[in-house]
């Protein structure tokens, strides 16, 4: 390659270089997400009175969806339709992350998970939704949890 034709090639280049150097700066600026649900969250489910304790609250992403984990253990075997209502209120005012769905997990203090589902569908829940890959654990887009709950 001629020296002609070379210095055009080495511009691209380095154009190029400072192109991907700013475009990657540019996401290493971005403001941090909120994370204060992952004290919010489990402080009002065991502060709520409804049995609860060892409460927690994560973020997860599913392909490009972001998931809000929570779980918590309850001294009682099963979960009423209100004391449902009542958690999701909970996550929902509690919530600073935003997300695209809520994965929530009940368990009860000999380590067995609580089914979720029937209370759910009482609110209103579509049965035939997507639950997870756990038969018990209750995973609601956020929009289900808003018709649920208003």
């Amino acid at each position: 390659m001629s020296p002609r034709h070379a210095l055009p090639r080495t511009i691209a280049l380095v154009a190029t270089a400072v192109a991907l150097v700013t475009g990657l700066a540019g996401c290493v600026g971005a403001p941090t997400a909120d994370v204060s649900f992952e004290q919010k969250i489990p402080a009002a489910l065991e502060g709520a009175g409804l049995g609860l304790s060892d409460a927690w609250a994560s973020r997860s992403t599913d392909g490009f969806t972001v998931v809000l984990n929570v779980g918590a253990v309850s001294t009682a075997a099963d979960v009423s339709d209100a004391e449902l209502r009542r958690i999701l209120q909970l996550i929902e005012a509690n919530n600073t992350l935003g997300g695209d769905r809520l994965d929530l997990t009940v368990r009860s203090s000999s380590g067995d998970r609580i089914d979720l589902e029937p209370a759910a569908v009482t609110l209103g829940a579509d049965p035939s939704a997507y639950r997870g890959s756990v038969p018990t654990a209750l995973s609601l887009s956020w929009d289900e949890v808003t018709r649920m709950l208003h």
